[in-house]
């Protein structure tokens, strides 16, 4: 009687030679294995669809809110609480992006489109008038900015040591 729990042998295996072994393995329905990273069922892709979608509307909503919130006073002081939620939001993004769609470029997708509103906002109109202005507009792109490029490099390398790739090495102090 052989362990119920070990992994099975394929030398032991007589109807299937080596030639006949399926190394990829297959989906258990006697189908090949779809390849990873690959969708594999319509619903899947509109959900995964649904999931880039609700990332770019997050981004740019948010990012709508900042620039709302930039000329905010309180007592004549500036309020930072666009500032706030633009690191927080932009630190949330890419794993949101990674849960929603099991991809990572979605996260570049919306921080293209909060970076592209932000840049828009800086610029004049016809009137003159500026959404982002003064160091709380600087600090609020800043901020933005460098938490989305930290949370996306965290996200790059969680990903690659659960992937079994090794994380990248630290660089020698010597």
């Amino acid at each position: 009687m052989s362990d119920p729990t070990a992994p099975p042998d394929p030398a032991a295996d007589g109807a299937r030679g080596a030639e006949d072994a399926d190394p990829a393995g297959s989906d258990g329905e006697g189908g090949p294995a779809a390849p990873p990273g690959r969708w594999r069922e319509p619903a899947d892709r509109a959900l995964r669809v649904a999931g880039v979608l609700v990332t770019v509307a997050l981004a740019v909503l948010t990012g709508v809110l900042e620039l709302v919130l930039v000329p905010l006073r309180i007592g004549g002081v500036p309020a930072f609480l666009c500032v706030v939620l633009a690191v927080v939001v932009n630190y949330r993004l890419p794993r949101f992006a990674d849960l929603a769609t099991g991809a990572r470029w979605p996260a570049l997708v919306g921080f293209g489109a909060w970076l592209l509103l932000m840049l828009a906002g800086a610029g004049r109109t016809s009137e003159g008038d500026v959404l982002v202005h003064g160091g709380v507009g600087i600090m609020v792109n800043i901020g933005g900015s460098l938490a989305f490029g930290v949370a996306m490099y965290r996200l790059m390398v969680s990903s690659d040591t659960r992937a079994g790739r090794p994380a990248p090495a630290a660089p020698d102090p010597a």
